[in-house]
Order: C-alpha cells, then structure tokens, then sequence
C-alpha cells in the first residue's frame, strides 16, 4: 500500500478534524486510487456520512491492487454496513476480509477495531475487549494515534461488560489515550473518548483528567464542524451525539 507523503499527510489532517483539506490531497491521487478512497471513506463514516462511504469503499474494493489494499476496502464496507445496523452483513464482510487483513499491522488492527464494535452491537461485551486487546497488541509498536483509539474502544467495551472494575479499567484507558490526542490535536478521538467517559456511571475514578478529557471532546466538536463543508457540518451537528457535546460547551461558556 503507498503510504507515501502526500497520502500520510491526508491521514493527519483528517484525524485532526481538518477534513476539507484532507479530501483536497486526496482528491488530487485521481478515482482510482484504493488507499486514498479507503480513507476518505472513513473520514465520511466518522462524520455520519455513511451512504457515501459505503459506495466509496465499493468502489475501492473495485479498484485495489493488492491483498492489504482490497482488505483495507472490505473492512471499511464492514464498518459501513455496521454503522447502518446492518450486523450479520458486516460480520460476513469482515469474515471475508480476515486472512488478507494480516498482511499488514494496520489492516489488522482496523480488522480488530471493527470486530470489536461487532461484538459491541451483537451484546458481546467480552468478545469485544478480546478484539480492542488484540488492536493494542497490533499497533502500540507503530502508532500511538491507533493504539489510542484502539484503547478508547476497549474503555467502551470493558464497560459493557458490567465487570466490578470495569470504570476503574475503562477510565484508566481514557485518560490515557487522552494524553495522546492532547498532544497531537487528534480531535475525531477527542469526542468519542468524551462520550465514552460521559457514559461511564458517576463515581468513577478519574477526576480532573476525566474532566478535562470531556472539555478536550466538546471542543474537538467545534474543531470538526469548522472545518467540514457546510452541508455535511450541518447534518453532522445535528446529530445526537454530537449535540450532547455542543451543549455541554455552551453550558461550559455561560
């Protein structure tokens, strides 16, 4: 897979919520270029754009020209799929896309994340801190933004689980991952990792670090919508989740 310059700039500007900039890179490689559809299309997916996504990572798929590249476009249908409800179809799709998935230590670790949120959404909780555990396995040699994330899955999954330590692991987790999306800007972890801390019982440890993570994530909202295209940033902060965020900003102004 060519994960040359232009195309790991495109990866950066995206995780940092500086979306239209990353679409102009990645326009610039052409139609039919697997990668950057690949990723253009989980840009589209984080913001709710799923339709969209899902005829991007077909048309990946279509156009890969190597194991990991075709795998790559098969995971982000799976996430697709999911995102639709769909749970059986992206089970099946990340099935299909499980040996080549190895080819790579990215590949496998998004193989990893999307069978986690599988497990999440068929109630298997335990199953899911098993694939979140695999993704940290996978990526904390090559990349502290994946193994961030891949810890902010595990935070949500361990708790589902209803474990009696389940908000001291969870939040430990966060705030640890948070340290890393600080530092990098990576506002499209920010607000997720505020939601699952916001979702996490009162009472949980964590303080501060939990406090200032929320912030991180209510700000990280206005990072994405500003740098969105006005259709897409319109839709986008509409949705539930994403408002839940906005207003707690606004409560935190006044």
């Amino acid at each position: 897979m060519p994960y040359d310059a232009a195309w790991q700039r495109a990866v950066v500007l995206g995780a940092q919520g500086h979306y239209v900039e990353a679409w102009s890179v990645l326009d610039a490689r052409g139609v039919d270029d697997s990668p950057a559809l690949t990723l253009r299309a989980s840009h589209l997916r984080q913001v709710g754009e799923t339709a969209r996504a899902l005829e991007l990572d077909h048309a990946s798929a279509a156009v890969a020209s190597s194991r990991e590249e075709r795998a790559d476009a098969l995971i982000g249908v799976a996430a697709d799929l999911l995102c639709s409800g769909e749970v059986g179809p992206a089970r099946e799709r990340l099935d299909a896309a499980e040996a080549d998935s190895r080819a790579g230590w990215r590949t496998a670790t998004r193989h990893a994340w999307v069978g986690a949120e599988c497990a999440l959404a068929s109630g298997h909780a335990e199953r899911a801190v098993s694939r979140a555990e695999d993704a940290i396995s996978l990526s904390r040699a090559h990349s502290a933004r994946h193994a961030a994330k891949s810890q902010i899955i595990r935070a949500a999954a361990v708790l589902s689980t209803g474990a009696p330590d389940a908000h001291r692991v969870a939040v430990a987790d966060l705030v640890d991952a948070a340290v890393v999306l600080r530092r990098e800007s990576w506002a499209t972890l920010q607000w997720p990792a505020a939601l699952v801390a916001l979702d996490a019982p009162s009472g949980s440890v964590g303080g501060p670090d939990v406090q200032a993570l929320i912030s991180e994530g209510c700000a990280a909202v206005r990072v994405v919508r500003e740098h969105l295209p006005p259709d897409i940033a319109s839709r986008w902060s509409a949705r539930p989740d994403v408002t839940r965020l906005g207003a707690l900003e606004s409560r935190a102004r006044e």
